[in-house]
């Protein structure tokens, strides 16, 4: 996969870059040198010179190059730790009540965060936030890559916490998919054909990603290191 191939959809600009320039994708910065690009989300650092998801021993942004070309994030995924993706959804009046609770969620003292890990594996509890969002907490282990699917939603933006546990997600404009199910407007769902052309994100225990409408994705998969208990909430934001 190319940059052009991994950006497609998602707004980024990248003409006339010079050697050391780079493009800040919120939240993941992808960065130009002569032997191609690399982007880093997380701990993983994706490369045209292997063309291949890498693990990456990380970068000082400080030393990244003299201009910095940002952009409009609505209705574009952003993941990473809670703090990044707050910091990057703020001025979204949609998300204060999710923030509200996933930051309580994060607190070993709460009554929500003793709450979720005191749900058995197998059950998801729903909890009705402010604003007409509400979220599903959940228990599970982390599943085969041919036991999830692609989907995407109309009516709510998935704001996904792992709060205990670890799994794999990944993301994909729903443009590049192929429609299997059409959409149940009681699920709020649609399903996708499966597809080989998806970003990939490891999410530890602590990260959040958000997808939007337009944002084709799966979870719930299995981690590297195998087998895993995953404690999980899923905050359904309205669209607006």
């Amino acid at each position: 996969m190319n940059l052009s191939e991994w950006s497609r959809g998602r707004r980024v600009c990248c003409s006339s870059l010079r050697e050391g320039e780079c493009v800040r994708v919120l939240p993941v910065v992808l960065v130009f040198d002569p032997r191609g690009w690399e982007s880093q989300v997380g701990d993983l650092c994706y490369g045209s010179i292997d063309d291949r998801w890498r693990r990456c021993g990380g970068f000082n942004a400080s030393k990244l190059a003299q201009k910095i070309f940002s952009f409009d994030s609505a209705g574009m995924a952003i993941f990473g730790p809670f703090s990044t993706v707050r910091a990057q959804s703020a001025n979204d009046p949609r998300f204060a009540a999710a923030h509200a609770y996933l930051a309580d969620l994060l607190d070993p003292n709460s009554a929500a965060f003793r709450r979720l890990n005191q749900i058995a594996a197998g059950v998801t509890e729903r909890t009705n936030l402010a604003g007409g969002a509400f979220a599903l907490e959940q228990v599970y282990h982390a599943k085969r890559r041919e036991d999830v699917f692609l989907e995407s939603h109309r009516k709510y933006i998935d704001v996904q916490l792992v709060l205990a546990g670890a799994e794999r997600m990944e993301v994909i404009d729903i443009s590049r998919l192929t429609v299997s199910e059409p959409y149940l407007a009681e699920r709020d769902l649609i399903k996708y054909a499966d597809s080989t052309a998806t970003s990939h994100l490891r999410m530890n225990a602590g990260n959040v990603a958000i997808f939007f409408p337009a944002d084709g994705h799966l979870s719930r998969l299995l981690p590297d290191a195998g087998p895993v208990l995953v404690r999980k909430s899923v905050v359904k934001v309205p669209v607006g």
